[in-house]
């Protein structure tokens, strides 16, 4: 700051002028210039800089309190790009305007033409005078106490969490998607074992997860996790992380939230200004814990660190409801905001229950972060608890544990030494996992190492197949190898079996092969007219796959083309069924009008339909209830009469849409 005596003396004769012509005081030309600053310092230093700057509009104490917020000095570009551009006086141009003080052009060129502020090379100063008559800065101040609303700890649900996926990376080895997500599968893995679970069912992709990409994303710019041999597991840092306390955990997590790094934007979080984010830390830092606070006057409280922002309000609303809540800072309760307390230090013991031969150990809120990594390394979930059962300390013998670690991760979560007998059945279970055992296996081989390859990353093949033993072999679970032969059946491969398979007992072993096929045609009719009416009884699919498992390829293939023509020939039996009524592929706009007539009179239509994942063409009957684009793509949500489920259809995988009686749709043939 500089004081006004001195900002007044490096001011021009001209400028002196313009000065006095803003506070619309008197100037004589004939008086010199020392005794002008003279009488025009002792003038405004009375009660003209009171009355100018009682006068002053809302946006130029903004700009003040701007300068004032950044301790009485901002850079030029910044002060002109926020508060306008400060044009010189030269009246003897001609196209000079003879009294600049009546129409000052911006904020900053008021303010400059009062005095109130002075130009020192590429830096804007506020005058000392000024500065004396500002208020303090605005500050948010509590409207009552947080303790009124339902505080949650969330801070540490927060830590919980981030162990348990560090644990569940090593739990199963997860190859990245497009070098950068996790896979949906791994997304679900995950959720299950976190305290604070997430909606998964109808993720695809880790884009449509909320606080489980918060968490890969503080995990990773932690450095507590990376890309390791193609596979996402937990670093060296993560070890020390989890035996550090619960605060100082807490902190490394926090600090590592960084808007200008490129992991920000990799992760597709919205765009955030730097500067906002430095200056809302520095304001939540300042208040005080379980105090509630209103949002309003913390974003007035932020406006004069960020005066060049437009978006200030929006921006850090955002993220008092998405990142400070996740990382439990903040609790938003409507246009209302509080601090959480720090994170606790004390550790829940957790509780072992003993049902049908296995133990179950629900999770807590603050457990021990290392101990509950490394069970969630060899647990499984079920039902919302961690199930320690013989495969799952064969698992963990399988990952280099013994049977003592297993009993000291348990009594570290218990807090409390493990039973006797409890003791007694880990070390049996772990004894049987180091005995050498024969069991029968399945191998698929094949000298194409692309189409096994292929088979390997099918994610609806995956859970058949028990691992990869080479590039040219994988290990096939011998109770899903009939299911499995099934599958590949469908998508085009028919392998050939040498040696002899273990075959399942099977309650239909007792049927003959054509009673099978019998069966199999019968009930694949009566889903096929479903079609045509409602039913009174739905077919399971299950039923069909069950029959189907005993059945040759080529010969399900040939019944499935017999089903295909007793349902044409009913549809022409049919009165009042149009054989012109359907649409083909080829005329696309057809077949469009015809989805959108189904969807406006909320009725059904029938439709032959390609799917290129299973590699199989259906008919089937569908009500649209939605229809929405995605990248370039037209789908519809509609309920499936064939799978009795709400399915998602492509519009350009749609082959023939066909008109059946009891419908309203009108579509021309092409």
């Amino acid at each position: 700051m500089i004081p006004l005596l001195v900002v007044l003396s490096s001011r021009t004769y001209r400028d002196l002028r313009v000065v006095a012509g803003a506070h619309r005081l008197r100037f004589n030309n004939k008086i010199p210039k020392q005794a002008t600053i003279a009488r025009l310092s002792m003038t405004l230093a009375t009660d003209e800089m009171h009355r100018a700057f009682r006068q002053l509009s809302e946006k130029e104490r903004l700009a003040l309190q701007a300068l004032q917020a950044h301790e009485g000095k901002m850079p030029l570009y910044r002060f002109v790009r926020a508060f306008g551009s400060i044009r010189p006086y030269k009246p003897w141009r001609i196209d000079a305007i003879p009294h600049p003080w009546r129409r000052p052009i911006s904020v900053a060129e008021r303010l400059y033409q009062l005095a109130f502020i002075h130009i020192e090379g590429q830096q804007v100063v506020l005058v000392d005078e000024v500065q004396a008559l500002l208020p303090p800065l605005p500050r948010p101040k509590p409207i009552h106490s947080a303790s009124d609303l339902p505080l949650s700890s969330v801070r540490d649900a927060l830590l919980t969490d981030i162990s348990a996926l560090l644990g569940t990376l090593t739990y199963k080895p997860i190859r990245p998607q497009w070098h950068r997500w996790l896979p949906p599968y791994a997304l679900k893995a995950i959720n299950e074992r976190l305290y604070i679970k997430e909606d998964c069912t109808e993720i695809r992709s880790e884009m449509q997860t909320n606080r489980l990409r918060w968490l890969h994303y503080l995990a990773q710019s932690a450095g507590l996790m990376s890309i390791q041999g193609g596979h996402f597991l937990p670093t060296t840092r993560a070890w020390s992380w989890l035996n550090q306390p619960a605060e100082e955990r807490w902190h490394v997590l926090f600090e590592a939230i960084d808007p200008t790094h490129t992991l920000w934007h990799e992760f597709r979080l919205p765009d955030i200004e730097p500067a906002l984010w430095r200056v809302l830390k520095h304001q939540l830092s300042r208040l005080e814990p379980e105090k509630s606070y209103h949002i309003r006057e913390l974003v007035a409280a932020m406006r004069p660190y960020l005066p060049e922002m437009r978006r200030v309000g929006g921006q850090t609303r955002y993220l008092l409801e998405t990142a400070l809540t996740w990382m439990g800072y903040v609790q938003v309760d409507g246009l209302h905001f509080s601090l959480t307390s720090s994170a606790q230090a004390d550790i829940e013991p957790l509780q072992i229950d003993t049902w049908n031969n296995a133990y179950y150990l629900e999770p807590v809120r603050r457990s021990h972060p290392a101990a509950w990594a490394e069970l969630l390394s060899f647990a499984r979930p079920e039902n919302g608890a961690l199930c320690i059962d013989e495969a799952a300390v064969r698992h963990a013998i399988g990952s280099g544990y013994q049977a003592d670690d297993v009993m000291r991760i348990l009594a570290s979560l218990t807090g409390a030494p493990l039973a006797l007998t409890i003791a007694q059945q880990i070390e049996s279970w772990a004894q049987n996992a180091r005995s050498l055992q024969i069991k029968h296996m399945v191998v698929l081989q094949s000298s194409d190492k692309e189409a096994l390859q292929a088979i390997r990353t099918d994610w609806r093949l995956r859970p058949y197949i028990e691992e990869s033993l080479s590039p040219h072999h994988l290990a096939i679970r011998s109770e899903h190898w009939h299911t499995l032969r099934q599958r590949l059946a469908n998508r085009g491969y028919y392998p050939l079996t040498s040696g002899s398979i273990p075959q399942k007992r099977r309650v239909s072993d007792h049927l003959s092969n054509d009673m099978r096929e019998y069966l199999w045609l019968a009930a694949r009719v009566y889903q096929r007219m479903s079609t045509f009416s409602e039913l009174p009884i739905a077919m399971p699919g299950a039923l069909l796959d069950w029959l189907a498992d005993d059945i040759d390829p080529t010969t399900l293939h040939g019944l499935q083309t017999q089903v295909d023509a007793v349902i044409d020939n009913v549809r022409e039996r049919i009165a009042g069924f149009d054989r012109r009524g359907y649409v083909t592929q080829n005329n696309s706009q057809s077949i469009q009008l015809a989805i959108h007539a189904a969807y406006d009179q909320q009725t059904s239509v029938e439709i032959t339909y390609h799917s290129p994942y299973r590699g199989e063409t259906t008919i089937r009957r569908i009500e649209p209830t939605m229809i929405y684009s995605n990248n370039g793509a037209t789908y519809i949500e509609a309920w499936c009469h064939l799978e009795h489920a709400t399915r998602t259809f492509r519009m350009d995988r749609i082959l023939q849409v066909h008109n059946m009686p009891q419908t309203k749709i009108q579509v021309q043939a092409s």
